[in-house]
Parts: C-alpha cells; sequence; structure tokens
C-alpha cells in the first residue's frame, strides 16, 4: 500500500479490488492509473456518455411533443339533425335510444339517437361527397368547427384536410349500400308513426278538396280555381312526411319529392296571395310581371336540380336513403333554407296587409260590408302568421345556436326544435283546408252588385283639390238628403247612390266625407243609423220593442255588426243604453231583450 500515498484515490480503490480477489495488478494494469491525464479523461468520458444519452432523449421526447400537436386529436364527432356537429366528444356509454357523451366542454349528456344523424369514431370508412360534385372514399380522422380531416387509406396514411364549407355531406354508407335499408330509415320516420297517417289523410283530403273545386261551376271559376292550385300546393308539400316512409327504396322517386315538396314551399305564398287578389278583385288579371312572384321557386328547383343531376345513382341513393346522412350546408344552402322560412310568412303577411286594404276599400262605397268583408278568411290568415312565426322561430333558434356553437344548448332544444316545426305544419296543414272549405262555402262577394259599383272598388279613388268652400257645399246637399230622405234605413245603400241622390261626383262626396267628418263612407253611414236606434230607445211607444227589430228598422243588417258599431260609438251596448236612459228618466224597466 506504500506504493499508492500519492496516488488518486480511482488508483488505490483499484488496488484494493485486485488485492480483495486474490492477485496483484499487471504492470500495464498500473501504467493505466500512473499516468496523470488518463484518470480525468475517464472521469470525462462517462459524463459526455450521460449527457448524449441524455440529450437524445430530451430530443426524442421533444419531437413526439412536435408531432402530437401537429397531427390532430383523434376524438369522436356526433353529428345530428339540423346541420349540428359536436366536435371532440368522448362516447361514455351506448344504450337503444340514446348516447351518453361527455362534450368538449365537459358536459355529460343524453344524446336520443333519433337527432343523431352520424356518430363518427377515428378510422371509421366514410364516403366524402364535396361541393364541386367529387365522392371520395375516406377514414375519419378528427374534425373542429373550421373542418375534417380524413385518411385516404385505412392505415392512417395520406391524410387531408377538407373545410366545413367544401363538403356536401359525409355518409356513414358507401356507394351501393345505400338506399335499402328500410329498418335504419324508419327512426326518421316509422311506417305506422301517426304523424305519417296524420299527413297521409290530410294529403288524401286535400286532393279531394281540390277536385271538388276545380268542378265547382258556381261563383268565381278563378278564385276557385286559384284555391285548389293553393289546396294542391299544400298537399304536395305534406306528402314527404308519408310518402319517404312508404317508398324510400326508389332513389329517383325521392329525389323528385325532395324537389317538388322544397318548389312547393316556395310557391305556396304567390298562390296565396293571387287567390286573395283574385277573391277580392273579380276583374283581376294576370300580367307577365306576376311571374316574377316564381322566381324564388324556379330558382331554388333549378339548384336543387343542378346538385342531383350532377350525382351518380349510387350517390342520389346515399343522399336520399336518409341514414348515416350528415348534410353540411353550403353558403348557397344557407340562403335557400332561410329563405324557405321567411318566404312564406313575408306573403301570409303581404295577404293579411291586402286584406285590411280591402276592408277600407270597401267601406268607403258599401254602408254594409257583412258580406264583403271575408274576416274569415282574414282570421285564418293569422292563425296562418301565427304558425309562420312558430316555423321561422325554429330556423332562428337553430342558427343563433349553431353561430354561438353552444353544443349542449343545442342538444337541449333538439327536441323542441323537432317538436316545433312538426306542429306548425300540422297547423298549416289544418288551415290549408280550412281556407278550402270556407272557400267552399263563400258565395261570389260580388254577385248582384252592378259592374260600375265593382269597378269603384277595383280603382282607388283619384284624390281631387276641392276647396273648403266646395267641401261644406256638398256636405250640406249630402246632408239635408240624410235628414230628408233617410236613405241609411236601406241597409244596400252604396256610395254611388248616394252621390246619385245628392247630385255629386262619387269621388268628390268619397272625399268630402274623409275631410270633413274624418270617417269613411261605412262609418258616415252607420253613425245616421246609430242615432235613429238610440231615438228608438228613447222613445216611451217602442220600449217594448225588441232592440234587435229596431236595429233592423233603422238598417243594420246583422245582430253582430250592431253591436260592434253601436258600442264603438257609445261605449255601451245596447242593453246597457236603453237601462241607463231609463234609469236617468225613472220609467219603469223594459221586458226582457232578446238583443244583448
Amino acid at each position: 500500500m506504500p506504493a499508492a500515498i500519492g496516488q488518486p484515490a480511482r488508483y488505490i480503490s483499484f488496488h484494493i479490488r485486485m488485492e480483495r480477489a486474490g492477485r496483484a495488478p499487471g504492470p500495464a494494469e498500473s501504467d493505466r492509473f500512473m499516468a496523470p491525464s488518463i484518470p480525468i479523461m475517464k472521469n470525462i468520458i462517462p459524463l459526455m456518455r450521460i449527457a448524449t444519452a441524455g440529450r437524445g432523449f430530451l430530443f426524442i421526447l421533444a419531437l413526439f411533443f412536435t408531432v402530437n400537436d401537429a397531427c390532430p386529436v383523434m376524438a369522436d364527432t356526433i353529428c345530428m339533425d339540423f346541420f349540428k356537429a359536436c366536435h371532440d366528444v368522448t362516447i361514455l356509454s351506448e344504450a337503444k335510444d340514446t348516447v351518453r357523451v361527455q362534450l368538449r366542454d365537459g358536459h355529460v349528456m343524453d344524446v336520443p339517437r333519433r337527432r343523431i344523424q352520424l356518430l363518427l369514431k377515428p378510422a371509421m370508412k366514410v364516403y366524402v361527397y364535396r361541393n364541386d360534385w367529387t365522392g371520395s372514399i375516406a377514414w375519419f380522422r378528427s374534425s373542429n368547427d373550421s373542418g375534417y380531416t380524413f385518411a385516404a387509406r385505412s392505415d392512417g396514411t395520406g391524410e387531408f384536410t377538407v373545410k366545413s364549407g367544401d363538403i356536401y355531406f359525409i355518409s356513414g354508407k358507401l356507394p351501393g349500400e345505400a338506399g335499402q335499408d328500410k329498418t335504419a330509415y324508419a327512426r326518421h320516420w316509422p311506417e305506422l308513426d301517426a304523424w305519417s297517417l296524420l299527413f297521409a289523410a290530410g294529403f288524401l283530403q286535400g286532393i279531394l278538396l281540390a277536385l271538388m273545386l276545380f268542378r265547382k261551376k258556381s261563383g268565381s271559376r278563378r278564385a276557385n280555381r286559384a284555391l285548389a292550385l293553393i289546396i294542391l300546393n299544400g298537399s304536395v308539400t305534406i306528402s314527404g312526411g308519408f310518402t319517404t316512409a312508404f317508398i324510400n327504396d326508389y332513389t329517383y322517386f325521392c329525389a323528385g319529392n325532395d324537389l317538388i315538396g322544397t318548389s312547393a314551399v316556395f310557391l305556396f305564398g304567390p298562390l296565396l296571395y293571387l287567390y286573395v287578389i283574385v277573391i277580392t278583385r273579380p276583374g283581376f288579371r294576370l300580367r307577365p310581371l306576376h311571374c316574377l312572384h316564381l322566381v324564388p321557386a324556379c330558382a331554388a328547383c333549378i339548384y336543387l336540380l343542378c346538385d342531383m343531376v350532377m350525382m351518380n345513382s349510387e350517390e342520389l341513393g346515399i343522399l336520399f336513403s336518409y341514414t348515416s346522412l350528415f348534410l353540411l350546408p353550403s353558403i348557397t344552402s344557407k340562403i335557400i333554407s332561410t329563405a324557405f322560412g321567411i318566404h312564406p310568412i313575408l306573403y301570409i303577411i303581404i295577404s293579411i296587409r291586402f286584406m285590411a286594404a280591402h276592408r277600407r276599400r270597401i267601406q268607403d262605397v258599401f254602408s254594409s260590408t257583412e258580406k264583403l268583408n271575408l274576416t274569415w278568411l282574414t282570421f285564418i290568415l293569422r292563425f296562418m302568421l301565427g304558425a309562420g312565426v312558430l316555423w321561422f322561430a325554429y330556423f332562428l333558434t337553430s342558427r343563433i345556436i349553431l353561430f354561438l356553437n353552444f353544443d349542449h344548448h343545442y342538444i337541449l332544444l333538439a327536441e323542441v326544435l323537432g317538436n316545433s316545426i312538426t306542429l306548425a305544419g300540422v297547423i298549416l296543414v289544418i288551415l290549408f283546408y280550412a281556407i278550402g272549405y270556407r272557400g267552399l262555402m263563400q258565395p261570389e262577394i260580388f254577385a248582384g252588385i252592378p259592374d260600375d259599383v265593382i269597378e269603384q272598388i277595383e280603382d282607388p279613388d283619384q284624390k281631387v283639390s276641392i276647396s273648403p268652400e266646395k267641401t261644406r257645399e256638398i256636405m250640406d246637399r249630402v246632408t239635408k238628403v240624410m235628414d230628408e230622405e233617410r236613405p241609411y234605413l236601406d241597409p244596400g245603400l252604396t256610395l254611388p247612390m248616394l252621390a246619385d241622390m245628392a247630385g255629386v261626383s262619387r269621388n268628390l262626396l268619397s272625399q268630402a266625407i274623409n275631410e270633413h267628418t274624418r270617417q269613411n263612407f261605412y262609418d258616415f253611414v252607420n253613425f245616421y243609423r246609430v242615432e235613429t236606434v238610440k231615438e228608438y230607445l228613447k222613445d216611451p211607444g217602442k220600449r217594448d220593442m225588441n232592440v234587435l227589430h229596431i236595429a233592423f228598422d233603422a238598417g243594420f243588417n246583422t245582430k253582430a255588426t250592431f253591436n260592434a258599431v253601436f258600442k264603438k260609438s257609445t261605449g255601451l251596448t245596447p242593453s246597457q243604453y236603453r237601462k241607463s236612459f231609463e234609469a236617468a228618466e225613472g220609467a219603469p224597466p223594459a221586458t226582457p231583450m232578446t238583443l244583448q
């Protein structure tokens, strides 16, 4: 060991190991530890090897994270109805009717299977059809709000990403597999579903009602035909609710049914407006300019037809199999679908406004409008507007939820949206046939009225400039006629009749009444009638007279009109007015009246 004094510690430990091993180190082994530089190198080299291995490990780790960040995360995607896709979801469990998922925001929800169009899982084989009319088989990898990533081969190679706006549809069925699976289709349209049967019954009723209107010879033939077209159009619109449930094996039938059904929705508004015009203006004639109302229907039809023409039979089979299919609407499709919801409502509003204008026109000419004001049609149009608002609420709500991209809110509202659109359709079906029934019962509203009076209604009064002195002169002559001849006692009194009696122009008389009394002809004449009724009610000799007889003697035609006009003028019903007068005079009460 003395020889080891002054030697490095590694040299000492080396000799100790050799002695324990029962042998002495050889000269060559001792020389390796005697060189002053050798121990330093032997310390550095292992450290260098460790450092090199560490750098390699860190490099591999960094490469892993880089590749992991570069590759999309493999996650499930739930494609729901109403064009909604929930990305990056985790399937927790699956049952027959529901799928429990954890959404990307952490919410755990049960999604009804009837609302799921397609469940995309990584490595799932799908058919992707693009908006440029090209399709290909691919393997799903992942998706997000901007696009979908697929692989060209089953081993995951050949990845490519397609923007959502560039995809027409993604299908879980491949070409040749779609079009025959009625079992899968039944989750959307059960063959014996109550709604399907209701729509089928409504369709048959509509066809029969339209045939009756076409064959009806009384009344206005043009109004009957316009109404028949509305009923036929509505029947075609609802036919998709049951025909595809029974005949979905026929691809081209389904394609044609979808094409015609979409176009029919855009035709409903113009046909309704046409009927309103024809029934209120017997002299109406169609002109080439009216064809502009057909532009939306033609544009939607051409767009859908172009899509169908560019597809082959297998792709059409996928599109109209309604199974495992998720549609991604393009900008054009979004515009068409939005117009699909707004277009009928606009025409219903236009029709209501036109009916209001019609009511004002006839009140400028007639003193009794019960058979001319078409209150039933206005009432039905307002109900249609309510159903249309319900229809539009579905479109608006679905678009808002899509825009905000709240998956759990959309899933919760999916049932409400689906039920609202069905309910709106049922209400519209009922109203279609309510119009048809009342149209059959509605007599010719201008029957028995002279043609010159009808022309007075069709052409608005031309405003002429008259001085205040001329207005007072006309009103003095009219007041004298009303007081002396009492023409208002005739329920059929019209503006032309009163103008001839007063010896003034019809236009001048109408304008003088409007400017001097701030009333139309209808209110002007009924003012005299109400005053006559009030005189009769005050007359002790007529105290026991039936109020309804008094109203008819004063020129009123119906009980409802009399009650409405009297209360508008006095603020009281006829019975309340008589009782208040009797109480003020201290007279004994009259016998019970039949008119309230």
